[in-house]
């Protein structure tokens, strides 16, 4: 039985949700609300995997097309394709070539619009009135079929994913990150960093783009997410309309399966200098994959959950102040894994930070460091996001994007629930075992030189271990 606690936050819950359908469930040891998302999943014959979602509560209706590429498809001679393509694809179509005209008519039609790439997918979305979206849609299919790809375009918007390099290179946080996943997964770190590689962002061609275009973005590549102010009818009539004809293809993984990035035999830690009061400290270590391990992967994002919570043993970094914040994180791809985490300290504190973490660690997770309290509250707000973002027309199409990825389907949207309230402290006990005993880890430290020398921390991240 859950605490009071919990009772109160899952009443809270089912209040904010009856708006859209939910029930009470009378089960405290299950999910507190059934949320009742109409959701009409079917496939094109083209291969085109197709959702519509009805949402009648505004005039709108918002669409996601994501495409199985992504930072994962990439080798360092190909990194920062991906992310170039969701900078080119708004930028007209070969109907429409110029990229001016084409913001103009989706502008026209009162259209928001953007695109983000990820480890596992790219993903462009809009949302636009009711009355306008068959006109709407017809330029967004256009594009993402058909791209002018223009050497100008192109030129213009290497200009600017360029400056998202120099932005980010000037942050440490940024630095110290891309060094963690450099020293945990070599060169095949690329296949985890979506922003990609300067060097092949300066020289990738208009014609480099409409290869890998040809390769990847194809139908049955491919999930088109229709939702908002639209019968499943509807949904379906324009879907077949703008993406009917799209022209199948052989699949780009039949045979170039995706590799899983290995990650190095032995343990590493490094100092980089930074123009910083604090001392950011970085760890890291391999983690379950959603192909490989999903139990351990939901096992161990419940666990991440619990140790936010304000009594919970790991916040004891910051109780102690040793420590100005820390965080664990699980990030969790379809072919790979890790678990990282995060210390921001004053630099006389920076030891006894360590210290205390390799402490942490070697506890976390059992049995006995989660109470069912805990438990029941850490998942009671990871559902309290998933249904924030179920309530929302123009978030949940992203959201059943995000469960689809490489390998996935909407499916894992459905099974979310459940999978999340089956999670027990037996589970967590066994992530941990599995994945925070005895690891070879890597560790990235950043400071100012002088506080490097004065606490003499480039000897300091070692004690992390075992």
């Amino acid at each position: 039985m859950h605490a009071i606690k919990s009772v109160e936050m899952r009443c809270l819950y089912a209040f904010v949700l009856v708006a859209v359908g939910c029930a009470v469930d009378p089960f405290l040891d299950q999910p507190p609300v059934t949320l009742q998302v109409p959701i009409s999943s079917s496939t094109l014959p083209n291969g085109l995997a197709v959702s519509v979602v009805p949402n009648h509560g505004a005039p709108l209706v918002s669409a996601v097309l994501a495409v199985g590429m992504g930072a994962s498809i990439e080798d360092a001679t190909t990194a920062g394709y991906s992310h170039m393509f969701e900078h080119m694809i708004f930028q007209g179509s070969q109907s429409v070539p110029s990229s001016v005209e084409f913001a103009n008519r989706l502008a026209a039609l009162g259209t928001r619009r953007n695109a983000t790439t990820g480890v596992d997918r790219v993903t462009y979305y809009f949302t636009t009135e009711t009355r306008t979206a068959d006109e709407a849609l017809g330029l967004f299919a256009d594009a993402l079929q058909r791209p002018a790809l223009l050497a100008e375009a192109l030129d213009k918007e290497r200009k600017v994913v360029l400056a998202e390099f120099d932005l980010n290179e000037a942050q440490p946080d940024f630095v110290r990150y891309r060094e963690m996943l450099r020293a945990l997964y070599g060169e095949q770190s690329t296949r985890l960093h979506a922003l990609g590689s300067r060097e092949v962002v300066q020289t990738v061609t208009p014609d480099m783009l409409r290869a890998a275009h040809a390769t990847f973005y194809v139908p049955n590549n491919a999930l088109l997410v229709l939702s908002g102010d639209l019968t499943v009818d509807e949904g379906n009539a324009l879907a077949q309309r703008h993406f009917g004809a799209w022209p199948t293809a052989a699949d780009p993984f039949a045979t170039r399966p995706l590799p899983t990035p290995t990650p190095v035999a032995v343990s590493t830690f490094s100092a980089l200098d930074a123009d910083i009061e604090t001392v950011e400290i970085s760890v890291a270590w391999p983690g379950p994959s959603g192909r490989d391990d999903p139990a351990g992967a939901f096992a161990g994002a419940v666990l991440a959950s619990v140790t936010m919570l304000g009594d919970h043993s790991f916040r004891a970094l910051v109780h102690s102040q040793a420590a100005y914040s820390a965080s664990l994180q699980l990030n969790t791809t379809h072919s790979v894994g890790y678990v990282a985490v995060n210390i921001s300290t004053p630099p006389q504190f920076a030891r006894a930070s360590l210290r205390s973490l390799h402490d942490i660690l070697q506890r976390l997770g059992e049995v006995s460091d989660v109470s069912d309290e805990q438990l029941a509250t850490a998942k009671d707000r990871m559902f309290a996001t998933f249904l924030q973002s179920s309530s929302d027309a123009m978030q949940l199409p992203q959201l059943l994007a995000a469960q689809w990825g490489h390998g996935g389907s909407v499916d894992s949207y459905r099974a979310y629930a459940d999978a999340l309230y089956a999670v027990d402290r037996a589970d967590i006990q066994a992530f941990a075992r599995r994945y925070l005993r005895d690891r070879v880890h890597v560790g990235v430290l950043s400071a100012r030189p002088d506080n490097l020398s004065l606490h003499s921390l480039h000897t300091a991240l070692p004690e992390l271990l075992p």
